[in-house]
């Protein structure tokens, strides 16, 4: 009986044992779990920076490419309004009516 009393403490020490590293081992796959959510999450923190830098970036190119366009336009606008006037005023004297009266030759036989 003192044999069998050995064996049974042997094994439920071998138990203990084994119970005790399983609940490290389970401890250490959760605290696995947590860094590798944490390490996620610090992941897509550092992401979302370089990700809204790239937007303004983007944004900022867009918005320096309209306002050439817009300068653009505005001085080929300009350029034409010029033409326009230039044009008006050397086609203004060719449409006025002359301020002379022209001489009337009379012929008499």
């Amino acid at each position: 009986m003192k044999n069998k009393n050995v064996k049974l403490s042997e094994t439920i020490r071998k138990l203990e044992e084994s119970l005790e590293q399983a609940k490290k081992q389970s401890d250490s796959e959760t605290q696995l779990q947590e860094n590798f959510k944490l390490l996620s999450i610090t992941t897509a923190t550092q992401r979302e920076p370089r990700e809204t830098l790239q937007s303004l970036s983007d944004s900022m190119k867009r918005l320096t490419v309209a306002e050439q366009v817009t300068a653009s336009t505005q001085q080929r606008a300009l350029q034409e309004s010029d033409k326009s006037e230039q044009l008006q005023l050397e086609l203004t004297p060719q449409h006025q009516p002359t301020a002379r009266t022209g001489t009337v030759l009379t012929t008499s036989s």
